[in-house]
């Protein structure tokens, strides 16, 4: 999608992953049109991977970093749009990292999940491969985990379609 369909589209945040950016790269070089406010993670000691977050700068946002796990790379954004609450969560896992990553993503999201935030979105790159029977295992145990969490704490809080109006 180019950067012209994203602006002839009215969103409230832009998260991505994979942004390949380091210390070298300062946030006042990274605009985009109608979004003023830029989180980061970089990765570092590796050029790949990484989040970038922008916001509208009318929304309300603050950054939670009470919700994130040390070893994993997130980024946890609380923001109010037209005064729903919604906690974010931008997710990139390297493709190589241990199984125990995606345990400390899972406790993120349970965190999040008991945080009392009724909106909570999920995104990001897990770098696993469905097609492989090894990561199709890691993925239906992952999702299998994340079902029991949001079934025993606030039932459905990661399948909810969050739709705020513009």
């Amino acid at each position: 999608m180019s950067r012209v369909s994203l602006i002839k589209r009215n969103y409230d945040v832009l998260s991505f992953t994979e942004i390949w950016l380091d210390a070298n790269t300062s946030s006042s070089d990274l605009s985009f049109p109608l979004f003023h406010i830029l989180f980061r993670r970089d990765r570092p000691n590796d050029a790949h991977g990484g989040i970038l977050v922008f916001m509208k700068s009318d929304n309300f946002v603050v950054e939670r970093r009470d919700l994130e796990v040390n070893d994993i790379k997130c980024l946890r954004l609380e923001l109010r749009i037209k005064g729903i609450i919604i906690l974010i969560g931008t997710f990139n896992r390297h493709p190589n990292s241990s199984s125990a990553v995606l345990d400390s993503i899972h406790t993120s999201i349970a965190l999040a999940i008991d945080s009392g935030i009724r909106n909570i979105v999920v995104t990001g790159d897990i770098n696993l491969d469905i097609n492989k029977a090894s990561s199709s295992r890691k993925i239906r145990v992952f999702m299998q985990n994340l079902w029991y969490v949001t079934n025993n704490s606030q039932p459905n809080a990661l399948y909810r379609d969050v739709a705020v109006p513009h």
